[in-house]
């Protein structure tokens, strides 16, 4: 026989982790995104610790196109969005959570993928 599903009143208290807390969806502190950038060669802090950026000089379009096209793919199985910015040869990656306001987690391991495909 089946147990009954707990009721409302039964549900995990706040002293449990939160969903977002769980997905590494809360914001850090720019003392914390400084730290980790120190290992992500070619990575700043956005203003205001907001985001986090990686430009890249590309030697033709194309090869700015290609790298757009893997890192897009890259983000789509993080489950995650990278806003790209291609302007001739020149290819720029902004990484930041909407939902946190800020840089999470999951963004620095997406820019730790992405260093290390590209």
């Amino acid at each position: 026989m089946t147990e009954p599903l707990p009721s409302y009143t039964e549900c995990p208290s706040k002293s449990a982790p939160q969903i977002s807390e769980a997905l590494g969806l809360n914001r850090l502190k720019a003392e914390r995104i400084q730290l980790a950038l120190l290992e992500l060669p070619g990575w700043v802090l956005g203003a205001e610790a907001e985001s986090i950026n990686r430009p890249y000089e590309l030697p033709t379009e194309e090869a700015a196109v290609i790298l757009l096209c893997l890192i897009s793919e890259l983000s789509r199985a993080q489950g995650h969005e990278a806003k790209l910015l291609v302007f001739g040869r020149s290819l720029t990656v902004t990484l930041s959570s909407p939902e946190s306001r800020g840089v999470t987690e999951a963004d620095l391991d997406l820019a730790r993928l992405i260093s290390f495909a590209a």
